[in-house]
């Protein structure tokens, strides 16, 4: 699958009321596929963008804008708004042991 750059807003692809009554930014985030990407996938606060290799994850159905989610794309989603919302309060940045080990 290639590069997706329009992706689909969050807020279109979940529903979760309180969350994005807690954190709009949350919900103007765009998920998009990026198989140029080596991780499952990836946060872009700047851009305000969630990546997710399709190679790695991601089933897609019919069109560049639908997919289903597996168990391990959807806790790979809530991962990613964890880090936007650690952002959004200021929290430290989430690591990996490599980065502690240094």
């Amino acid at each position: 699958m290639d590069a997706n750059p329009q992706g689909m807003k969050l807020s279109d692809l979940i529903d979760d009321e309180r969350l994005f009554a807690e954190y709009p930014i949350v919900g103007e985030y765009t998920v998009v596929v990026d198989d140029t990407i080596s991780s499952l996938a990836q946060v872009d606060t700047i851009n305000k963008r969630i990546d997710f290799n399709s190679k790695r994850t991601l089933n897609k159905i019919d069109g560049r804008n639908s997919f289903t989610f597996t168990e391990d794309d959807r806790l790979s989603l809530i991962h990613e708004i964890q880090h936007i919302i650690q952002r959004e309060e200021g929290f430290a940045r989430g690591n990996n042991i490599k980065d502690l080990t240094r």
